[in-house]
């Protein structure tokens, strides 16, 4: 099989200028490898390339490790992380969310910290994106944890429990944009409909945290997050999906975290 691998091995501490940044080079057109920069790697970035690679096999369902998961072809995987890194989160859900076997594999696998290498693949990829991709993960997270506050400890099961505040506060802003046709490109004059919609949803379940302040930081939060990361544009269509996804993973984070704790102080394993 011709791979078009290149290998350059230097036997020296300071090789010629034009061989200092990689060892291996793939020489490859139009494929994933080039767009996720693997194409080049020095050897101190050949395990982290690796452990990308392992991720990406988790995130699709194809690990060896995990049984009676939902397999993804993982070309399909690589090729939306390119469009959008976010999307990682989407097939994290279609594979193992919903199922409270493969949630706790997700969650509490102690072998393998999937949060962990899903931390690096974003700082790696997602903090490069423009329009201030950086700061979209620490928002969602945040978000996320709000929800989390105002949701109360009750676990939450089906996915319209764990992210109708993210969702519901989303399809406002989109029906109250709509309806002002571009006249009203303030998002902060939306902030009393957001807070609304969210003090709404808490009051049909006893069991939620009915506190304004939180009400109004989650709205301010997600006003930011739309101006400072995604440039004032609402998202939609497969990003607003995403965004959803992520903020349900990080929501469940929380709670798998939570009850964890809980079990380990009530001596419960």
């Amino acid at each position: 099989m011709l791979t078009k691998l290149k290998c350059l091995i230097i036997d020296s501490h300071s090789p010629p200028i034009e061989n200092q940044f990689e060892i291996f080079r793939m020489e490859t057109k139009g494929f994933f490898i080039n767009d996720l920069k693997w194409d080049k790697i020095r050897c101190n970035k050949i395990s982290e390339v690796l452990d990308f690679v392992n991720l990406f096999k988790f995130v699709s369902g194809n690990s060896n490790k995990i049984k009676g998961a939902k397999e993804i072809n993982i070309a399909e995987v690589l090729n939306a992380f390119i469009e959008d890194p976010l999307s990682i989160f989407h097939y994290l859900k279609k594979v193992y969310m919903g199922n409270p076997k493969l949630e706790r594999i997700l969650f509490e696998n102690k072998d393998y910290d999937i949060y962990n290498g899903i931390n690096k693949l974003i700082d790696r990829y997602l903090n490069q994106a423009p329009n201030g991709g950086n700061k979209k993960m620490k928002e969602i997270r945040e978000l996320a944890d709000i929800a989390f506050e105002l949701m109360g400890p009750k676990f939450p099961k089906s996915t319209n429990q764990r992210t109708w505040m993210l969702r519901d506060t989303l399809d406002a802003l989109e029906k109250m944009s709509a309806i002002s046709s571009g006249k009203n490109d303030d998002l902060n004059n939306f902030k009393d409909i957001i807070s609304s919609r969210i003090y709404k949803g808490l009051e049909r379940v006893n069991e939620y945290n009915v506190k304004i302040e939180l009400i109004e930081k989650f709205s301010e939060t997600l006003i930011n997050m739309i101006n400072n990361s995604f440039g004032k544009r609402i998202p939609a269509g497969n990003l607003k999906s995403y965004i959803i996804d992520a903020f349900e993973f990080n929501l469940m984070k929380k709670y798998y975290e939570y009850y964890d704790l809980s079990n380990q102080e009530r001596g419960v394993k």
